[in-house]
């Protein structure tokens, strides 16, 4: 399912009762998550829904022309809940108070009316048999969760898209169900939007069946959990309850209904192409034929199908027993479409050597894109290692990635509120207690205290980031998390922390018909879970977000990061110290995540200046290394090259010192670099085009690829006081700060901000320094000490 669109129509006769006794009072409070939030949800026959003429709307809606939301607007709080989740100061919002006679009936049209479940209770949607242009009748079941799982019921999970709720089908009595037209029924109309429609179509089963007197037990009803006709999404409360239920939802169903759309020429090709490479001998699919590029092709696009963009349906099939695609009236087994996308990314060079050979796709190998970055393959790679394992019965073991690893993994994938891109994964999370969907005050101090995370629409977007990384930090006890990029791009650069990376800094974009290309090196510092270099030479983070420090609090992070002061003496400076503020001194800083709390996007990190940037190269731009990377390099002229001409420091820079797997390098890439100097044009290094002619598994295809991963979009720099190559951020200036923070796996850039008292520092991002990536620069011998410091990062 999905949160992505406009709000859609249910039909209600009257209010739902108000009540206490069947809800859980904790979730009075809770904010909606977007996928269930309805702008309009009151009933046509609602008096109370034609009497404001014209809807409230604040300065900054109407200057942005957005809609307003009403549903922030109380008499204690006039904010609306776009203001609230960027953070805006809300003006009042300017109401016409004119009215205008209640809504006159609509013919003898009869509307559904739902009615109020208890906690421990869940509704079922009893799809009637019919032939695929018959209307769609169902009956609409309140059970207690065990009595719904008892019936075999199966979840549909789908995007709601972007249309209206245009498509009507009828709810009826259990009686009435499945009796043939033209007989005298009770029925209720309700509007749903035209693809779960679609799907309710081509997944009920057989034609009607002729009614008898006598009964027939058997009609071939399908019970399926949706949660447009499910969930009554004109019920905050009891969205928020159904909402803290979806994993045991999924889980409890006999099947998960995938629906992709309707079939195509491509998806049918795709379809019938899986049960085929899983069964037939692999070497007989990459042979040179037309076919073979063309089914691959197909499965590239089904591959890029909108389901597999967004973050809410990982977990709609993580949580799953079993799974089902279904595109039209064509099914295909989830984990035989598992294992197709498998074998897709690891024979991807040899596919891409048929797409080389075929003149159907212009002699292209790049036809399908990076295959690695498909939205498909990230949540594959991450359902199929979601848990350990699981029983027949669907019974999962504790997760198996942390909350970073999913947020990092599925960073390509969409969620229409920014939030979402932190508590649509919480589920899965192996570091979040079973209780984080209840809302709590979290911990904003990482050192020896605990870190809370928890569901809790009622805090902006920019704090909640905030305390994102503040976890991360504590559960992984590694800083690397502010290397990585993971934040939506859809907000303004000037709204996040230069310690919080956007999603467009990562590898790859995404371009149309989700097309991936890549637009930067790869991340230093690799995934969660991974430490690839040891700058920090395993050091624990001294990091806290609290804005004002005391001697307490500063003695206390240093103890928390593991750090030998022997070659080290501490340095802070004392207007960072004081008293006073929104956060405890000494104590794990509990805040209001309702309280506007102003800078809260400080960060201090703990750590020390290593040297500064002297002389900066161009970037490399599309991964082509400038004649003056090479000049720097000591690139010998005429016939002097040879292995002893090459510098070893810049060919390892070139390389980052380390494999595409991450360990070191071979003893012949020193040769494969001579071979690919010998082909250099103009004095420039053409990394892209060497790698179109060099043979797939080539020793020197192996190279390029990882000088390709490395330098794409990277500056060239040198460093001041030792001379060192480095790589960093185009954005990289001569006096940059070359900085070791304690807890993180690379060194970083930071910049001092003009004219800030106290001083402050923008992150530039990671940085690659040679020979000291292994913790040199912690045990260098120096004649005088380095000083700690605790930069105070924005």
């Amino acid at each position: 399912m999905d949160n992505h669109g406009p709000s859609w129509e249910i039909l209600t006769a009257s209010a739902v009762p108000s009540g206490d006794s069947a809800i859980d009072p904790s979730l009075r409070h809770v904010g909606i998550p977007s996928r269930y939030t309805t702008v309009d949800s009151a009933s046509d026959n609602d008096p109370d829904k034609r009497r404001m003429l014209g809807r409230p709307i604040c300065d900054f809606c109407r200057a942005a022309k957005k809609r307003c939301s009403p549903v922030g607007y109380s008499e204690l709080q006039q904010r609306c809940d776009r203001c609230i989740r960027l953070n805006l100061t809300c003006t009042e919002p300017q109401i016409n108070r004119n009215t205008r006679g209640p809504n006159k009936p609509k013919g003898d049209t009869v509307l559904f009316e739902y009615t109020q479940i208890h906690m421990d209770e869940i509704r079922i949607l009893r799809l009637a048999p019919g032939s695929f242009d018959d209307p769609i009748e169902c009956e609409l079941i309140v059970m207690t969760f065990e009595e719904a799982a008892a019936t075999g019921y199966e979840a549909l999970s789908y995007v709601w898209g972007n249309d209206m709720s245009t498509e009507t089908i009828t709810l009826m009595t259990t009686h009435e169900l499945g009796l043939e037209s033209g007989r005298n029924r009770k029925h209720w109309k309700f509007h749903i939007r035209p693809n779960p429609c679609s799907a309710l179509k081509h997944l009920r089963l057989g034609p009607k069946r002729s009614y008898t007197q006598s009964g027939d037990e058997d009609k071939n009803y399908r019970d399926l959990w949706i949660d447009v006709v499910c969930i009554n999404q004109a019920d905050d409360v009891e969205k928020a309850q159904q909402f803290s239920r979806m994993p045991s939802i999924y889980q409890a169903a006999k099947n998960v209904c995938v629906w992709l759309g309707e079939a195509t020429e491509s998806t049918s090709t795709a379809f019938e192409f899986v049960p085929k490479l899983l069964g037939a001998t692999f070497e007989n699919l990459l042979a040179a034929d037309g076919n073979a590029v063309q089914q691959w092709y197909a499965l590239s696009q089904v591959m890029r199908n909108k389901w597999f963009t967004r973050r809410w349906v990982v977990s709609d099939v993580a949580f799953a027993r079993t799974a089902t695609l279904h595109c039209g009236s064509m099914t295909l087994g989830w984990r035989d479409f598992e294992d197709a996308v498998t074998l897709f990314q690891q024979s991807f060079n040899d596919i891409k050597e048929l797409f080389k050979r075929s003149a159907d796709f212009n002699n292209d190998s790049e036809a399908v894109g990076i295959v690695k970055a498909l939205p498909a393959c990230c949540v594959v790679n991450t359902v199929s290692n979601a848990f350990q394992n699981k029983d027949t019965s669907g019974k999962h073991s504790e997760g198996q990635k942390s909350l970073e690893a999913l947020v990092i993994a599925l960073r390509h994938l969409n969620a229409t509120d920014e939030r979402d891109i932190i508590y649509s994964l919480m589920p899965m999370a192996k570091d979040i207690a079973d209780g984080a969907s209840r809302p709590s005050t979290p911990s904003i101090v990482i050192g020896n205290g605990h870190q809370a995370l928890a569901i809790d629409y009622g805090i902006s977007v920019v704090p909640l980031f905030r305390n994102f990384v503040a976890f991360a930090v504590n559960s992984s006890e590694s800083l690397d998390i502010i290397c990585r990029p993971w934040a939506p791009v859809s907000m303004h650069p000037l709204e996040l922390p230069s310690w919080i990376q956007s999603v467009d800094k990562s590898e790859f974009t995404q371009r149309s018909d989700n097309f991936f290309a890549r637009i930067n090196a790869d991340s230093l510092v690799g995934e969660p879970g991974t430490r690839v270099y040891n700058a920090a030479d395993s050091t624990l983070p001294a990091v806290s977000f609290n804005r004002v420090l005391s001697p307490a609090l500063v003695e206390r992070l240093l103890e928390s990061c593991s750090v030998s002061l022997t070659n080290f003496s501490l340095e802070v400076a004392p207007e960072l110290l004081g008293t006073g503020s929104n956060y405890a001194e000494e104590t794990e800083g509990q805040y209001d995540p309702g309280t506007k709390v102003d800078n809260s996007e400080v960060m201090y990190a703990g750590g020390f200046c290593y040297d500064r940037v002297d002389t900066v190269a161009a970037h490399a731009i599309q991964g082509i290394i400038p004649r003056r990377w090479l000049q720097l390099g000591g690139l010998p002229k005429g016939d002097s090259l040879s292995m002893a001409s090459i510098d070893e420091a810049f060919w390892r820079t070139l390389v980052a010192n380390r494999r595409l797997d991450g360990t070191l390098p071979p003893s012949y890439y020193p040769r494969a670099y001579l071979s690919c100097l010998g082909q250099s044009y103009g004095g420039h290094l053409n990394v892209n085009e060497l790698l179109l002619k060099t043979r797939t598994h080539s020793v020197v295809a192996e190279f390029l690829e990882r000088v390709q991963s490395v330098v794409w979009n990277r500056a060239l720099f040198r460093t001041t006081a030792t001379n060192r190559f480095g790589l960093t951020s185009a954005e990289a200036q001569t006096g940059d700060m070359i900085c070791i923070l304690f807890g993180c796996s690379v060194p970083v850039l930071l910049r001092p901000r003009p004219v800030s008292t106290p001083t402050t520092y923008e992150f530039l991002g990671e940085c690659y320094v040679h020979g000291i990536m292994d913790g040199e620069a912690m045990r260098e011998e120096r004649e005088s000490k380095r000083f700690v410091q605790l930069f105070r990062i924005y």
